[in-house]
């Protein structure tokens, strides 16, 4: 007897690319932040940050920096109002300097306006005057390096490459960043795995075992039993039980229920082919289940009628007969006798040719892993 079950594994097989991914360094200890993926420890990482603007003047209205940074050198940046306005209508100048020297003047204010080295300011309303004359900004911009243990430098980084955990140091509190990686597989945090479990169990209650009986161990009766017998192809041969069309004809197998085995209904595939080429055939069956402790004797069998199926109209195609026994209680180490027969005497089975079975398939319900 082999066994095999249908189950799926989904498998990632290739990395992802994240490319500057965005990340809020905590304001306190231990200034650890979870990248979506794993960093790929070959590829490395490439890091940057900014601090939030802080604000000096009356006008109601703000702005935001965004990014992410590509510059390679330590930046402050000062933005200033030089003509007072709404937004819209007043304009500003920048510095890449802290203001020692400007890079433009009398910009228009709006939203998404380039600086340089990758970052972007966005101006806000508020009530009132929005931007009064003088009102500044003040941020630094930071190429960070990655650093081989924790930061012992402002201007580094730790990547854990097992959890995908990246620390900051402690001047970086509050800070924006952004880690450029390639990740190879999503992370999934401790607080989802009792959501994970769930949903895996529920899959697996959904799964089932498959079992494909193997036709040489079939239990042959030295009375109304079918025939083994190997057919001889052109290319190859194949062992097959051959069911008589006059006289009901059965075969048996015995085996053990096998582990994570649960009680539900099992279905029984036969497949079998046939020189009629017109005509039904009905294969019907009939179990005992036997457990640790119990008597093993001569006992009746229950029965479960199968289906009459219609012969292919091509002699030797394959035919598919399936038997389901419902409700079946079943549990680890059981031992199972299993009676197929052809029910030839049934006024439903009109095919008057043999019916020779080459497979026949046991699914049964699986239990989750837990349970």
């Amino acid at each position: 007897m082999t066994t095999s079950f249908d189950t799926q594994v989904d498998e990632r097989t290739e990395t992802l690319t994240i490319s500057n991914e965005e990340l809020s360094i905590p304001s306190s200890s231990p200034y650890k932040v979870r990248l979506a993926e794993v960093p790929d420890r070959i590829s490395g990482t490439t890091g940057s940050a900014i601090s939030s603007a802080t604000k000096n003047g009356s006008g109601s209205g703000d702005i935001t920096i965004s990014g992410p940074y590509t510059g390679v050198e330590d930046k402050s940046y000062k933005i200033e109002i030089d003509s007072a306005g709404e937004l819209g209508d007043a304009t500003f100048k920048w510095s890449d300097t802290g203001g020692t020297t400007w890079n433009q003047t009398g910009v228009t204010t709006g939203s998404d306006i380039p600086l340089n080295n990758g970052l972007h300011v966005t101006f806000t309303g508020g009530s009132g005057t929005d931007f009064e004359l003088g009102d500044h900004w003040t941020f630094s911009a930071r190429e960070l390096d990655e650093s081989e243990a924790l930061p012992s430098d402002s201007d580094e980084y730790y990547v854990n490459y097992t959890t995908g955990d990246v620390t900051f140091h402690s001047d970086r509190a509050g800070w924006t960043a952004w880690i450029s990686y390639e990740g190879r597989g999503t992370l999934v945090d401790a607080a989802d795995i009792n959501q994970i479990t769930t949903a895996i169990n529920e899959l697996e209650s959904n799964q089932t075992a498959v079992f494909y009986l193997d036709i040489f161990n079939a239990i042959i009766p030295t009375s109304g039993g079918a025939q083994r017998t190997i057919q001889d192809n052109a290319n190859f041969s194949n062992v097959q039980l051959d069911f008589d069309p006059d006289t009901e004809e059965a075969v048996y197998f015995q085996f053990p229920i096998p582990k994570r085995i649960a009680s539900g209904d099992v279905t029984i595939k036969i497949l079998w082919k046939s020189t009629a080429t017109s005509g039904d055939c009905l294969f019907s069956g009939a179990y005992l289940s036997k457990k640790s402790g119990e008597g093993f004797s001569d006992e009746s069998l229950t029965d479960q009628a199968g289906t009459a199926v219609t012969v292919d109209s091509n002699a030797g195609y394959l035919n598919e007969s399936t038997i389901t026994f419902s409700n079946l209680s079943l549990e680890d180490g059981d031992i199972m006798i299993l009676k197929i027969y052809r029910d030839a005497d049934n006024a439903s089975d009109t095919m008057d040719a043999d019916a020779s079975v080459v497979s026949i398939r046991i699914d049964l319900p699986v239990n989750p892993k837990d349970s």
